[in-house]
């Protein structure tokens, strides 16, 4: 027959021997019972879990998924398809959609895969969701050809306690919090450079355009002057400059604390200060 099977059809095939949905360890002696078989399809519990950041290989059956929290799910169940069936894996209805569980990596099962299924969880809520061993969050339904697949699928599934690929992921779905750190660090690096570089930057260059035109200034000073000797007779007269203008400056300083001291009136001031 052609067409998507119902548990009817399923019982029949397990009836006859084949069994493409096994639990691990019992192959091919699993017995429809041990399965969670629907009207039209099977429910897919949950085997290992594994949360980013665990160790690879280290196998959990118990996790509790935080707002915005990722996980890597394992099925409990080993699919063992025949080549002409195939199946389609979707996310449980239920409790899963009104929890605001968001399940990815599902889609087509080929005929003739053979291993575990593996999904991802987000829990895209704001309150903390249970993964336990055993509760079903995904279902498989089975499709039927009338004719195997040519060929068939052939390979080796993965593995979840081998795939070291796992600690990519983020225990946060999309990086939000680690997102909006970097970016309210960056918008304050950025204003603070702004604010700061610009002045920070003119300070430095007036202080350098300062310094090399007084030293220019200097050396044009200098190289108006024409032979060595006259260069340093120059710089005498101008430091004897300086000394004798330091020495006014002090002695009329003088001369008025003075005044100020013994009280003489405006003309005596006066009079004192034309004295040589």
């Amino acid at each position: 027959m052609t067409g998507f099977l119902t548990n009817h059809d399923i019982r029949q095939m397990y009836a006859a021997g084949q069994t493409p949905i096994r639990l691990t360890g019992h192959d091919d002696k699993t017995r429809i019972e041990d399965l969670a078989l629907r009207p039209a399809k099977f429910d897919l519990r949950i085997g290992q879990i594994h949360p980013p950041g665990t160790p690879v290989g280290q196998r959990k059956q118990y996790h509790v998924l935080k707002a915005r929290g990722v996980a890597l799910v394992e099925t409990l169940e080993d699919i063992h398809l025949p080549d002409s069936i195939m199946g389609m894996m979707f996310p449980k209805s239920g409790e899963v959609a009104q929890r605001g569980l968001l399940i990815t990596n599902f889609g087509h099962v080929d005929p003739g895969y053979k291993g575990k299924l593996t999904y991802t969880v987000i829990n895209m809520s704001s309150e903390d969701f249970e993964l336990r061993h055993g509760d079903a969050l995904a279902c498989l339904m089975l499709y039927s050809f009338d004719h195997s697949a040519d060929p068939a699928w052939r390979g080796s599934a993965p593995n979840l306690s081998e795939l070291a690929q796992l600690n990519r992921m983020t225990g946060d779905f999309m990086d939000l919090s680690a997102r909006m750190d970097r970016t309210a660090k960056e918008v304050v690096r950025d204003r603070v450079n702004e604010i700061v570089n610009p002045t920070l930057m003119a300070t430095i260059l007036a202080s350098v355009v300062g310094s090399i035109v007084s030293m220019l200034a200097v050396a044009l000073a200098v190289m108006q002057i024409g032979t060595p000797q006259e260069q340093a007779m120059a710089l005498k007269v101008t430091h004897l400059e300086e000394q004798m203008s330091a020495k006014d400056i002090d002695s009329r300083l003088e001369h008025l604390e003075s005044a100020v001291r013994t009280g003489q009136n405006s003309a005596e001031f006066q009079r004192g200060r034309h004295r040589p």
